[in-house]
Order: structure tokens, then C-alpha cells, then sequence
């Protein structure tokens, strides 16, 4: 798999053949009827879900005929890994998202009210800085100087929260949110957000 996989746990570095690591185990995986393993597999670019689940619907119905006693109205479903994971959360979590994104648009859009109506009331000291032989590059350099010491302040005092947080976040969560205990802060993902 490549790096960047992580399925079905995060930690897991390493997987192997469970016989070579259980060979005690091997006639009880392999015996007929034994429906404690999950099947994973990923298809082919040019294969859909539903011509996948004809042919093993087909596959399943000949191993029907030839095992009727441990195969008998067992049949096979796939499920997108998607919808395996997230399941019934997934509206929630798209509601969660969006709510995440509304209160981040309104927060800008205060910060934004609050610096125009600063920069109202000091336009008399910027037209006293202009008389005074300031350039405009130079007016404008004070003001970006002054936006992005704010921005920065904000946004270290909102790491700091979210890394004093995410732990409390994480144990008050439901623990049906699917993998909500591999909640995690992502620093690329922080320094993404810090830039824009």
C-alpha cells in the first residue's frame, strides 16, 4: 500500500499473512463456514460497484450450489470503504464541516468590519502621515505590518487552543463517530490554514 494509507488503523505499520504469523490458525481460517473475516479490496478504474456486485453475486451463487450447507443464503454485499467507515455520520459530519466553514467566514468577515472601521477612525493620523511626506507605499507597509502582527498573534493564540483542546474534543466525542479516536491535528494542514 502506499505511505499514505491508513486502513483500518492509523498505528498499523506492517501487515502480514496471518498464517505465517498463527500457523495454529490456518484449518480454522480456511474451514468452510468460518464468517469472522472481512473482505477488503479496491477495483479496477474501469470496473462500477454495481457490475462488481453482479459478478460476485454470480460467484457467490455457484459457491451456494457447491457448498449448500456452510454457504446457503449467505450472499455478498459491497460497500464503498466510505460508507463502511463513515456511515450514517456522513450527513452529520458534512453538516459539521459546513457549520466549521460559516463560523470561520463570519469570524473573517467581523475582523474585516473591525480593521475598515479602524482604519475610519484613523484616517485623520494617516492624512496627518501623507502631509507629512509619508508615501503611500509606506502608509500601506504600516498598515499591512500592523494587519499581519494581528494575524499572526490570532493565529498562534488559535493553535494553542486547538492543541490545549483536541484531547478534551476527542473524550467528550461519541465514540460512534467513526475513527474519532485518531483525531489529530495535522500540521500540514495547520500550516495550510495559517498561510491563507
Amino acid at each position: 500500500m502506499p505511505p499514505g494509507f491508513q486502513f483500518p488503523d492509523p498505528q498499523t505499520q506492517l501487515w502480514v499473512s496471518i498464517t505465517s504469523v498463527r500457523p495454529d490458525l490456518r484449518e480454522e481460517i480456511i474451514a468452510r463456514g468460518n464468517l469472522e473475516m472481512s473482505v477488503i479490496g479496491r477495483l479496477n478504474a474501469n470496473v462500477t460497484l454495481s457490475r462488481a456486485q453482479a459478478e460476485i453475486a454470480v460467484i457467490a451463487h455457484r459457491l451456494e450450489q457447491k457448498y449448500p450447507d456452510s454457504n446457503r443464503d449467505l450472499g455478498v454485499r459491497l460497500i464503498p470503504l466510505q460508507e463502511a467507515v463513515v456511515g450514517k455520520f456522513r450527513s452529520a459530519l458534512l453538516i459539521l464541516m459546513g457549520s466549521a466553514a460559516l463560523v470561520l467566514l463570519i469570524a473573517c468577515a467581523n475582523i474585516g468590519t473591525m480593521l475598515l472601521a479602524r482604519a475610519a477612525a484613523r484616517e485623520p493620523e494617516i492624512a496627518i502621515r501623507s502631509t507629512m511626506g509619508a508615501t503611500r507605499r509606506r502608509i500601506i507597509a504600516q498598515l499591512l505590518t500592523e494587519s499581519l502582527l494581528l494575524a499572526v498573534a490570532g493565529g498562534a493564540l488559535g493553535t494553542l487552543l486547538a492543541f490545549s483542546f483536541m484531547g478534551v474534543l476527542v473524550a467528550w466525542s461519541p465514540r460512534e463517530i467513526p475513527r474519532i479516536s485518531s483525531a489529530h491535528i495535522d500540521l500540514p494542514v495547520l500550516v495550510f490554514t495559517g498561510l491563507v
